[in-house]
């Protein structure tokens, strides 16, 4: 707060606005906000002021002052709705305050009547290039019976022109338990010769909004994987 002049505050704020309203509506506000607050503290001092204390002015009517107060207050209610719009405001996000650790098996059909795991662009030599576009179910046993707690939808091609190694896109998305209706973004290698691979968490939604962490990633039969994953807080 500044000075006071007879019990009226006049403020001077200065405010980086990161709003979509922009740095300028607010400079312009303030300035309006700050004349409009000298200008009425001015005319209080007129208008209650002995009369010895000041050069003889004509009467300052009641209702001009209580005008002036209305407006200075509707600025500053303005200014307070711009400096706190949308664009600086987020939701709470309850899965980034503690660590999480979800541990589930991912089945990734390829044959049969219905598989999850489809082959959709064949490379030109080899197997480099293949992609396999994923919805496989997770579930929180190795048996396809067994509860179930999401599906794994994305995809995974041969990135390497040697070896089994894969580029793996996928959303682990989350129906039931603690997180139902969130998911996570996995991206990663996975080199399917060695026994633990591990892939980045780089996102997600709802409660794992701007999520980070990893996955380690086993392989218990070619069409069973283990996924333990790990949320930072």
């Amino acid at each position: 707060m500044g000075k006071t002049y007879t019990g009226i505050p006049s403020t001077c704020f200065h405010v980086r606005s990161v709003g979509s309203h922009g740095y300028s509506s607010l400079s312009f506000c303030f300035f309006i906000h700050s004349f409009s607050t000298q200008l009425l503290s001015d005319l209080y001092k007129r208008a209650h002021c002995p009369r010895q204390a000041r050069a003889p002015h004509p009467s300052v009517p009641s209702s001009l002052l209580m005008a002036c107060w209305k407006l200075s207050s509707m600025l500053m209610a303005l200014l307070l709705a711009i400096a706190a719009g949308p664009g600086t405001t987020r939701p709470v996000v309850a899965a980034t305050s503690a660590a999480a650790h979800l541990h589930f098996y991912m089945h990734d059909v390829t044959g049969g009547p219905s598989p999850t795991a489809v082959r959709v662009v064949n490379g030109p030599r080899g197997t480099f290039g293949n992609t396999v576009v994923i919805d496989d179910e997770l579930t929180e046993g190795t048996s396809p019976s067994s509860a179930s707690v999401g599906r794994a939808q994305g995809y995974y091609m041969v990135a390497s022109v040697s070896n089994l190694e894969l580029m793996v896109n996928m959303n682990v998305v989350l129906t039931n338990g603690l997180y139902a209706g969130s998911s996570l973004t996995v991206v990663g290698r996975d080199d399917v010769s060695t026994p633990v691979r591990e892939l980045s968490v780089v996102g997600g939604t709802g409660q794992f909004r701007m999520a980070r962490g990893y996955v380690l990633w086993k392989t218990v039969t070619p069409e069973i994987l283990d996924l333990e994953v790990f949320v930072n807080p």
